[in-house]
């Protein structure tokens, strides 16, 4: 998810697929990122405009592999990463940002605070 905030969005176009290789138990995986666009998320902090993802994932213990998970990146040069939702062996996860400190950038994507 990390490598996501290294990307220039603007420069893709909705579902187009954004090639990453990953170094992995002595293997290279040849994966991609999903862009599926902006939209409004709301948070415990309020409002953000965000960046949807969904990242190709490598089956394991936990993750099923494919597209599905989705991710929400803060739609400002930070990219702090706002929300991740995924199925997992035993149900699903929602993890939201729990906090943000020490930002390089000004934090523009906070559209209404809570």
């Amino acid at each position: 998810m990390y490598y996501a905030r290294n990307i220039k969005f603007e420069n893709y176009k909705l579902n187009d697929k954004i090639p990453l290789d990953m170094f992995l138990d002595d293997e290279v995986y040849h994966l991609y990122i999903r862009y599926l666009g902006k939209e409004k998320i709301k948070t415990r902090y309020g409002k953000f405009n965000a960046i949807k993802i969904k990242p190709l994932l490598i089956k394991g213990t936990i993750f099923e592999g494919g597209e599905k998970m989705n991710a929400w990146l803060s739609d400002d040069a930070n990219k702090i990463l706002l929300r991740v939702e995924s199925p997992i062996t035993v149900g699903s996860i929602k993890v939201d940002m729990m906090g943000y400190k020490n930002l390089r950038h000004p934090l523009t994507s906070l559209s209404s605070v809570r």
